[in-house]
């Protein structure tokens, strides 16, 4: 019997009496599988039919540096999505953003 079957069965006292033994590397890609499947719902979620750029993708194709970028996000002036330490544009937003400076 599969983890969700005991789960879904809801057998009085089973779940009290559930173990799971986890190795390092099973947790380490759960919490990378959680962490993929999150950012995914997150994009999905902005309802915007485009592809977002990382950091790198947007000054190349903006001809900008990383720190142009970090002193227009602290100065309010593009717009941006920060997924955990990872920071995303979108093309549409920053063309619109840019060409109002």
């Amino acid at each position: 019997m599969s983890l969700e079957e005991l789960v879904k069965k809801n057998t009085p006292g089973v779940g009290a009496n559930v173990q799971l033994f986890v190795t390092p590397e099973s947790l380490n890609d759960f919490a990378r599988s959680v962490a993929a499947m999150t950012a995914t719902e997150m994009i999905q979620g902005l309802k915007i039919n485009e592809k977002p750029l990382s950091e790198k993708e947007a000054c190349e194709k903006y001809n900008k540096t990383r720190q142009s970028f970090s002193k227009y996000r602290k100065q309010g002036k593009i717009r941006y999505h920060r997924l955990g330490r990872e920071i995303l544009y979108y093309d549409s937003e920053l063309r619109e953003d840019l060409a109002n400076f």
